[in-house]
């Protein structure tokens, strides 16, 4: 917390430290807030925890601990259950209304008088969502079925000598190719 210009800063003990943390953590692996704010109620700056956090191992762990309540209390009763209406709307499709207000002075009337429609529709369901629920729902049933093979018959090398070689460029190059001859060798036929 800052400090009226004048004033020094308060001094605290290892156990006042240590209450303060013990608090700080309390606060923030119950409530859905932030750091920075289980700080100010304890009566102390995010610096001043951050910095008793690195200096002393057990503030460390302690912190460790509450962060990771904190996570969990975080995805399973705040993110999962907006999740859950979320993809329920996005399933099911949704009651739309739009309503349009628009002025009525080109239809004759005076200035002011106005008209009000009000346009229903239904979103139609999220074919994506709709996949990406069912794979993650039901796995066995709707798993991506790419199988790869990775046994098959590797290509065989065919051994080039210098000679060859020497063609293969004047190719590359754009070069005369009346000397060149065919590679020995099998081949096999494309599937």
């Amino acid at each position: 917390m800052p400090v009226a210009k004048g004033t020094s800063k308060p001094e605290y003990s290892q156990e006042e430290r240590a209450a303060i943390v013990e608090r700080v953590c309390e606060l923030y692996e119950s409530q859905n807030a932030t750091l920075e704010s289980c700080c100010k109620a304890a009566g102390i700056s995010y610096q001043a925890f951050n910095l008793w956090v690195v200096q002393n191992g057990d503030f460390g762990e302690r912190y460790k601990k509450a962060k990771a309540k904190q996570d969990v209390h975080y995805w399973q009763d705040i993110i999962k259950p907006l999740t859950k209406t979320s993809l329920q709307r996005l399933l099911e499709g949704e009651e739309t209304e739009d309503v349009e207000i628009r002025d009525l002075s080109d239809k004759g009337l005076p200035t002011g008088y106005t008209a009000q429609t009000v346009k229903r529709g239904k979103t139609q369901p999220n074919a994506t969502t709709v996949i990406f629920a069912l794979k993650g729902i039901f796995p066995d049933m709707f798993a991506e079925r790419n199988i790869i093979d990775l046994k098959t018959d590797a290509p065989q090398m065919i051994p080039v000598n210098p000679d060859q070689i020497a063609a293969i460029e004047k190719i590359l190059n754009g070069e005369s190719t009346t000397d060149i001859h065919a590679v020995p060798g099998e081949r096999k036929a494309q599937k």
